[in-house]
């Protein structure tokens, strides 16, 4: 993990500034995944995460995704808790238990006592202990879990964590747990460094003694004969076009992070007419147990004589039972003269929040089918939005 200021004002600055931090040369990034399920520290400091792919990382078929994750130690004492943060490949298909064997903490986790206080959220969602069914993981998604303090041991939790990994048991922790013991010992696994090896192997060539071979005439002849050439080798390869598509990438992480002010409830100084009120008496309230099969956007915008333009979408929510109210927004158009700008305002708070819904849905169930209708009586503006 690399902290650094970088400047954001478009996507080709920010890739850059991150290849500058991370010393990786233009081809190397290969591509940037922004975390949007941040943790509450850096949502509480507006810090962004983002994972960086270099080109070696992962090969062609390669079924792994980055992943942030927080290992998050409670200890006896509260103040002693500490969080171990790191980017790690997951898979995209994954169990509950899965993710504990992954990160290297089943062992603890499955100990009598933590089993039922070990807490595992994925994208701050939290995954029952007795669901082990599989998960979709994306790239940049979000893995938390939190170990409670081992009651029947006074030692740090990171190190039960590390001697039950290693295969220690408990007993064997409980002899060999002694005062000036390091309990700092970092949870990465420690990997060899292969750069003095590869240098004495360099140093070991250059002591061999080096075995010259002097051509032979029959050597020479081999030499002369005729080869086989293949012209397809000759041939040089067609030109590739790249096209860039990090503008679409920030466009959608734009999207995701656009707050919709929408209200829930309608406002009581609100002046309805009898035949609006009787349709509203008429909506149901949504179902616990059921999830939406349609959502309906109605859209307008007007402008009233001698005063400012202003917008109004309104959505409901389609059951098998009937519809039901989903929020409304009202807002004003600044700097607009025109009624049709309200019309097109309200259109793109509509899509926008459309977005939205489609997005939640997608991420948290991809098996449902559900459809989207907007009305409106400005056809221009809703030619334009269909266009």
């Amino acid at each position: 993990m690399v902290a650094a200021r970088i400047q954001t004002t478009n996507w080709a600055m920010m890739i850059s500034n991150i290849r500058n931090v991370l010393g990786l040369h233009r081809h190397q990034l290969q591509q940037l995944y922004i975390v949007t399920h941040r943790p509450g520290d850096l949502q509480s400091t507006a810090t962004q995460v983002a994972l960086v792919q270099r080109h070696e990382d992962l090969q062609v078929g390669d079924d792994r995704r980055y992943v942030l994750v927080d290992l998050v130690f409670h200890e006896h004492q509260h103040s002693n808790t500490n969080t171990h943060r790191s980017a790690q490949l997951l898979p995209d298909q994954i169990t509950r238990q899965g993710i504990l064997q992954r990160l290297g903490v089943a062992e603890y986790c499955n100990l009598p006592g933590v089993r039922r206080r070990c807490l595992v959220r994925l994208n701050h969602r939290r995954i029952p202990m007795q669901d082990q069914s599989l998960r979709t993981i994306g790239h940049a998604d979000y893995i938390r879990v939190d170990m409670p303090p081992y009651r029947d041991l006074m030692m740090p939790t990171r190190y039960i964590a590390i001697g039950l990994r290693d295969g220690i048991s408990i007993s064997g922790l409980r002899r060999a747990h002694e005062p000036g013991i390091n309990d700092q010992e970092p949870w990465e696994t420690v990997i060899t460094d292969n750069s003095n090896e590869e240098d004495c192997d360099q140093s070991m060539m250059i002591q061999i003694k080096q075995h010259v071979v002097r051509p032979t005439a029959g050597t020479v002849a081999h030499t002369q004969r005729p080869t086989l050439v293949c012209l397809n080798e000759l041939i040089p390869e067609p030109p590739k076009v790249q096209v860039d598509l990090s503008r679409v990438g920030w466009a959608q992480i734009e999207l995701r992070n656009c707050p919709i002010p929408f209200q829930c409830q309608l406002p009581d100084s609100l002046d309805i007419p009898d035949e609006s009120v009787q349709a509203i008496a008429s909506l149901i309230d949504p179902p616990e147990d059921e999830l939406p099969i349609g959502f309906h956007f109605y859209v307008d915008g007007s402008k009233v004589s001698g005063h400012q333009v202003g917008a109004a979408v309104l959505l409901l929510c389609e059951y098998h039972d009937g519809l039901s109210l989903g929020g409304h927004i009202c807002c004003r158009v600044d700097d607009a003269e025109h009624a049709h700008l309200g019309e097109h305002a309200a259109t793109t708070w509509a899509l926008l929040w459309a977005l939205k819904c489609s997005t939640h849905m997608t991420q948290n169930v991809p098996e449902h089918q559900v459809f989207y209708q907007f009305s409106y009586d400005a056809m221009t503006t809703g030619m334009q939005a269909a266009g």
